[in-house]
């Protein structure tokens, strides 16, 4: 039967999975993870280098898959889309933290928070069990993420930490001559934002690093683009900057928001004409911008008071904000879909496919699932 035809189901999930349909307009989430291309990770040495042995972690592997009807992946997905387009979703909240939660990280079901209380928690997210407590930095920890070997999260007390991620045990400090505000890394290269104005890029592998320099004020967020050759970073000085990682220059400034931009996403494309940057800013707005011509093609408009982190996909922007909302936006037309109330403050925040995370001025971290209600 047509019904059951697995051909079919594969020709309208590549229609609308991770994209809106040109015939219905509707988008799928994809729902999956997806192993980038590997590169070279070769950081030059241009100018003056900082050196530290050098750290040895496993190369990640790619995520075993297995193989579904398409009718199966098709139907799980429109199911979560419903869910979203409602909203419909459970909630589960963790509780630990003895104060605001700055940092998240999620991927799969293991969730990572860095807290004002100077601890890193390990979450199981779908138990809500808390796996462990990482203890070492003297203060507040503002940057957490992980892969399959390591966690990294950086702190105001001028350190990044690199934990094993079987063991929890700490196998690496690396100081700043600041306060370290931000980190990102791909594979073995890390890049962190301090709050000098300066970005400090780090090659694990080869143990150096060099600096790159042009903020006026705090470096709030940084991210490796995926070709690993760019990097794009966003101020106090209210400027977001695009970095040639190879000649260590500055490629473009955006300017246009009125206040420190705290937040920053990437959405790719073939081009840089097709990606676009997502900003979030203390002047309360979000701002969606081309990454080709460096124009503000929205701005979008609702948050009462300062946004403070940003979450997004192919289909979706979330935006978390010291007004007590967490507000979801269409990623095409940047109408506002729905606005999320919140006990406190939301200072950072997690986009999956199925689940929307947040972390709160009152150290809780919310857990907003729309595929298991």
């Amino acid at each position: 039967m047509r019904a059951d035809d697995d051909l079919l189901w594969n020709r309208m999930c590549h229609q609308h999975i991770n994209k809106k349909c040109d015939k219905c307009g509707w988008g799928l989430p994809l729902m999956q993870s997806r192993p980038h291309k590997r590169v070279k990770l070769d950081i030059p040495i241009q100018t003056k280098t900082d050196c530290f042995k050098p750290i040895d972690f496993p190369t990640n592997e790619p995520p075993r898959t297995h193989k579904r009807p398409w009718k199966s992946v098709y139907a799980e997905r429109m199911v979560v889309e419903r869910h979203w387009r409602k909203p419909q979703f459970s909630t589960r909240t963790l509780t630990g933290h003895t104060d605001g939660v700055m940092a998240v990280y999620f991927d799969k079901d293991l969730l990572v928070t860095g807290s004002f209380d100077a601890s890193i928690r390990v979450w199981d997210v779908s138990t809500g069990e808390c796996l462990a407590v990482l203890r070492g930095h003297g203060r507040c920890v503002r940057g957490v993420q992980f892969d399959d070997n390591k966690i990294v999260s950086c702190s105001m007390d001028r350190t990044l930490r690199i934990w094993c991620r079987k063991s929890f045990n700490c196998v690496r400090v690396l100081s700043n001559d600041s306060g370290v505000n931000c980190l990102h890394f791909e594979d073995k290269m890390l890049a962190s934002g301090t709050v000098d104005g300066n970005i400090k890029v780090w090659n694990l592998a080869r143990g150096c690093s060099f600096t790159l320099s042009g903020h006026s004020d705090w470096v709030n967020k940084v991210k490796i683009m995926p070709c690993h050759e760019r990097l794009i970073s966003c101020s106090d000085d209210t400027t977001m900057r695009l970095w040639d990682i190879a000649t260590q220059s500055v490629l473009r400034v955006f300017s246009g928001h009125n206040g420190p931009v705290q937040a920053l996403q990437f959405k790719d494309g073939h081009s840089d004409q097709e990606r676009r940057l997502i900003t979030g800013s203390l002047d309360n707005t979000v701002k969606i911008w081309n990454l080709g011509t460096g124009e503000c093609e929205k701005t979008l408009f609702g948050h009462e008071q300062g946004v403070w982190c940003i979450g997004a996909d192919s289909l979706r922007i979330i935006s978390g904000s010291h007004d007590k909302t967490v507000k979801v936006w269409d990623m095409c037309s940047g109408n506002l879909l729905h606005s999320l109330k919140a006990d406190a403050a939301v200072n950072a925040c997690w986009l999956s496919d199925t689940m929307l995370i947040t972390g709160d001025d009152a150290g809780q971290v919310i857990v907003r699932d729309f595929l298991n209600l």
